[in-house]
């Protein structure tokens, strides 16, 4: 008889028990990130670096929207000649008595500009 009595006990204590995890996860799915009514905003802004009136060479493929092995096979091939200025540059290894020399290539996007127009009228 005393088995009865505790099974109506138990039943009601496990019942509470559970009522109150579902109130507590109830509580945080209401209190997560991003809950209730999205809000978007009201202005989106893109803060895409624009070019200036010179530009390096990877300045100027993003720029032309080109693939680098292409515009280096240009560049190589003389086709973007007038385009840019070569400046030779010397650079010192730390730590060392070597340096490294090279050629960093200052691209107008004017004449890129009359370049691209160019070659775009050349195919009208």
């Amino acid at each position: 008889m005393k088995e009865r009595k505790f099974l109506p006990a138990s039943i009601l204590v496990g019942s509470a028990l559970i009522l109150i995890g579902l109130i507590k996860l109830s509580n945080a799915i209401q209190n997560r990130p991003f809950a209730g009514t999205p809000s978007f905003p009201s202005s989106i802004e893109v803060s895409a670096k624009q070019p200036g009136e010179y530009m390096n060479e990877w300045e100027a493929i993003s720029y032309l929207r080109m693939d680098s092995d292409h515009f280096f096979s240009l560049l190589r091939s003389g086709a973007l000649d007038g385009t840019y200025f070569p400046l030779e540059t010397v650079k010192q290894i730390p730590d060392s008595s070597e340096t490294i020399t090279g050629t960093i290539y200052i691209f107008s996007k004017h004449k890129l500009d009359e370049w691209m127009i160019e070659k775009i009228d050349s195919r009208n």
